[in-house]
Parts: structure tokens; sequence; C-alpha cells
């Protein structure tokens, strides 16, 4: 039953994870843009530092701490994750500086960064021999969904509250917020994804 949980844990945090991380990819940008008044090429810098912070995570993960058990970068990486969404939060109120909503997205992506190359590896030795890439691809299909259930639902909420009367500022609070569930709950699924003898 263990043997067939941890393929399992590892393909539905993919889909938990990257539906978090791409969630806050379109809706900071879009709240930048839209109620910040943030300039077009700015976002676009953020998206290229985001971009950077993954592949600079990504790599500390695989040269600096290759020896680091593979289910506990995916725990780092998930809080790490939830972390950013805290400062996504934050970053909705009207006093603060669009910097701090920005900052989410580079600190999102330094948990992806961690987390997804971990997810991937454990995902492969998980897999019975000659089903690596059913396992491959099962990753790929749930994270897709992922991307699409969670950014559906925060946009969904957002839009009710909007509906409902709520502020700009408060629509994008709850719909950040919302994220915070995926992320708690990766971090207390990772433990399923251990490795033998990690």
């Amino acid at each position: 039953m263990a043997c067939r949980a941890r393929p399992l844990a590892t393909v539905l945090l993919r889909g938990m994870s990257s539906g978090v991380f791409f969630t806050l990819e379109a809706l900071v940008p879009l709240l930048l843009v839209t109620d910040r008044g943030v300039s077009p090429v700015s976002v676009g810098l953020l998206f290229t530092g985001a971009a950077v912070a993954w592949a600079g995570s990504s790599w500390v993960q695989g040269r600096l701490l290759e020896r680091c058990p593979r289910h506990r970068l995916v725990v780092i990486g998930a809080v790490v994750l939830a972390a950013a969404v805290v400062v996504a939060v934050v970053g909705t109120l009207p006093a603060l500086p669009p910097f701090v909503a920005a900052s989410s997205m580079v600190v999102a992506a330094v948990g992806m960064g961690l987390l997804a190359p971990a997810l991937t590896l454990l995902s492969l030795s998980h897999a019975p021999t000659g089903r690596q890439g059913s396992a491959s691809g099962a990753m790929q299909t749930n994270q897709n969904l992922g991307q699409i259930t969670v950014l559906g639902v925060s946009s969904g909420l957002f839009n009710a509250c909007l509906g409902a009367g709520t502020t700009d500022s408060a629509g994008y609070g709850a719909a950040f917020g919302l994220l915070l569930g995926p992320c708690l709950l990766a971090a207390l699924l990772a433990i399923r994804t251990r490795a033998d003898g990690a």
C-alpha cells in the first residue's frame, strides 16, 4: 500500500504546487497592472527575475543540497511557497508599495525550484521498472490539471468577492489566501514521498 501511495503522492503534490505557483503568476501581475499602476515592462522584468530565481534554486538543490533527502526539499519548497502566498496576501494592502506583492513571485519561484525537481526525481524513483514514462506523463497531466483547478477556484473566489461589493484588494487577498491550503497540504503530504532509506 505504501509503495502505491508514494507515486500518487508525488503526482498530487506536483499538481497542487504548480497550481499555487501559476495562480500567483497570473494574479500578481494582474494586481500590479490594474490595481497598482505598475508598467508592463516592470512586470516583464518581474517575470524574468522569477525565472532566474527558479533556475538558481534548482541549481542549488541539485549541486549544493544533493545529499539532502528529496522529500525534505519538497517540504522546504512547500513552506517557501506558503511564505510567498503570505507575502502576496500582505502585498494586497493598499498602504504597502507594489514591490511587496511583486516579491511574492520571486519567493514562489525559489520554492518551486526546490520542490519541482525533487518531486520529479522521487516520482521516477518510485515508479516500477519500465513504468517511468507513465509516471512522468501522470505528473505532467496532473500539473496541468492542478494549474487549471487552482486558478479556476481562486479566480472564482476573486470574482465572487467583487460581486459581493468588496474592494479589489480584498478580492485579491481572498484569492491569494485560498492558496495557503494547497501549500500546507503539500508540506504535510511530502513525508509520503520519502525514498527508501531516506
